[in-house]
C-alpha cells in the first residue's frame, strides 16, 4: 500500500514537470513565429 502511493507522488511529480516542459516549448514555438 504505502508503495502504491510512492508510485503515485513520483507519477504526479513526472506529469507535473512533463507539462510545465510542453508548455514552455508552446511558449518559445508561439514567440519564434
Amino acid at each position: 500500500m504505502k508503495m502504491l502511493l510512492l508510485l503515485q507522488k513520483v507519477f504526479e511529480k513526472i506529469y507535473f514537470s512533463f507539462s510545465v516542459v510542453m508548455s514552455s516549448v508552446q511558449l518559445s514555438c508561439m514567440i519564434d513565429t
